[in-house]
């Protein structure tokens, strides 16, 4: 993220970085609170980096975070499908007026079929929910789905914001896969192959994603495999079902 984005000049913004990785430990809502010296007195969104987004209404966000006279919460929800899904998440129960009054993470029970994707419009208020928010007592965590209900019972109007058209996890390698896939399928390619990309002759490549300046050794098979920038691979072995980084070789158990 870092060498992609820089310090913002390139995208006309200013970017600043804060290393959370030894709060990590101590939860997402601790993590949130290290930020609380850069967010000045405004609402501001966080958006958790291992959640791949589609949002079908990007617009509705930007008017409520350029508005100062709202002043409540929001949370990104989708309708999932897949009861699984939400009881790996958070699900979110509210009123007919899009108002929620309670949050669950990985619930047991299902109230309904919407679930929290992991992005978030905060006021400044979410920083004293965080500081009332104990840890939590399966993981001992400060969790951030319990600061959220502890700013709903500090009476703080939270709302949320529908507007998920596909949304996946990235925790694990098969997601990873599947998501780069999937994009692939949309753009209705056979494959993506960067022009920088050294590929000998008779490499067969298929149902594959390949990045700028990728160096691969031998003609070889390559199949339902993404390749990540800058990644060399050597050998004669055929690929399937790989993701291939500058530093591993992970293999995913489907696609």
């Amino acid at each position: 993220i870092i060498d992609y984005f820089g310090n913002g000049g390139k995208f006309r913004v200013k970017i600043n970085y804060i290393d959370v990785s030894s709060d990590y430990p101590e939860g997402l809502a601790k993590a949130v609170e290290r930020a609380r010296p850069l967010m000045g007195k405004e609402k501001f969104v966080v958006f958790l980096g291992d959640i791949f987004l589609e949002l079908k209404n990007v617009e509705k966000i930007r008017k409520i975070v350029s508005n100062p006279a709202d002043n409540n919460a929001y949370i990104v929800v989708k309708h999932e499908k897949n009861p699984e899904e939400i009881k790996k998440n958070f699900s979110v129960e509210c009123g007919s007026d899009g108002r929620i009054f309670r949050v669950v993470e990985k619930p047991t029970v299902l109230p309904n079929d919407l679930k929290g994707c992991g992005l978030y419009i905060f006021p400044q208020e979410i920083f004293k929910a965080i500081e009332q928010t104990p840890r939590s007592p399966t993981r001992g965590m400060f969790e951030l789905t319990n600061a959220l209900q502890t700013l709903i019972d500090l009476k703080v109007p939270n709302f949320i914001l529908d507007v998920v058209e596909n949304d996946a996890n990235i925790t694990f390698i098969n997601d990873v896969l599947n998501v780069n896939l999937e994009e692939l399928k949309k753009l209705k390619k056979e494959s993506l192959i960067s022009e920088t990309a050294v590929i000998p002759e008779g490499t067969k490549i298929s149902n594959s994603i390949i990045g700028s300046n990728v160096f691969i050794e031998k003609p070889i098979t390559i199949k339902n495999t993404v390749i990540f920038a800058n990644s060399k691979v050597y050998g004669s072995e055929s690929l399937e079902n790989y993701v291939i980084t500058p530093r591993q070789k992970l293999l995913a158990n489907k696609v």
